[in-house]
C-alpha cells in the first residue's frame, strides 16, 4: 500500500471545505485534524487527552509515540520501523525516514513557476539556477544563461550561480 498523501474533498455542516487525508485518515477542518479512530488510538497512547489537533500537535504525539515504542533505528535513528506496529498498519507501509517526507500524487507547483520569466516578462520559467546543491527556478533559460554568463549572482539569494540547468515542468 503506498504512504501517498491523497486529499478528498466534501463539505460539512455550515458548509465549510473539509478535506479527508487518505495518509492519516485525518479530517482536515481549517487549522484543526480530526483523526480517525485508530489514529487517534495512537496519539491518545502517546498522551493525548482530545480528538481534534493542530497539525503541530500531531507531529509532536506521533513523535512521542515513536519513541516510547522505540520504533527508530538504533544506528540510524531517523528511520523509523513500524510493520510490526499499529502504526504500520494505519499508515500502511513498513518504514519511513523522518528526513526524506514521501511527495503526495496531488502535490502541486506553485503558481509562481506558471508565471513568466521575472526578468524578461515574457518566456516560461525553464531556467534553473543551480548553486550548491540548490538552485531557484524564477527566470526563463535564456535570461538564466545571461546572467550566469555576465558572472552575476542569483537574484533570489544573491548566491553565485554554478551552473543553470534547462528545466521541464510536466
Amino acid at each position: 500500500m503506498s504512504a501517498d498523501r491523497q486529499l478528498s474533498v466534501d463539505t460539512a455542516d455550515d458548509n465549510k471545505l473539509v478535506r479527508t487525508d487518505s495518509f492519516t485518515g485525518c479530517r482536515l477542518i481549517p487549522d484543526c485534524l480530526l483523526p480517525k479512530v485508530e489514529f487517534r488510538s495512537l496519539l491518545q497512547h502517546a498522551g493525548a487527552t482530545k480528538d481534534v489537533f493542530t497539525m503541530k500537535e500531531v507531529m509532536f504525539y506521533l513523535g512521542q509515540y515513536i519513541i516510547q515504542k522505540q520504533l527508530y533505528d538504533q544506528k540510524q535513528q531517523h528511520i523509523v520501523h513500524c510493520a510490526q506496529d499499529a502504526l504500520g498498519r494505519v499508515l500502511g507501509i513498513d518504514s519511513f525516514s523522518v528526513k526524506e517526507p514521501r511527495v503526495s500524487a496531488e502535490w502541486r507547483l506553485p503558481e509562481s513557476c506558471l508565471e513568466p520569466c521575472v526578468i524578461c516578462q515574457s518566456r516560461p520559467k525553464n531556467g534553473c539556477i543551480v548553486h550548491g546543491r540548490t538552485g531557484h527556478l524564477m527566470s526563463c533559460y535564456v535570461c538564466a544563461r545571461k546572467l550566469k554568463k555576465r558572472n552575476k549572482l542569483c537574484p533570489v539569494c544573491r548566491l553565485p550561480i554554478q551552473s543553470v540547468i534547462l528545466t521541464y515542468l510536466s
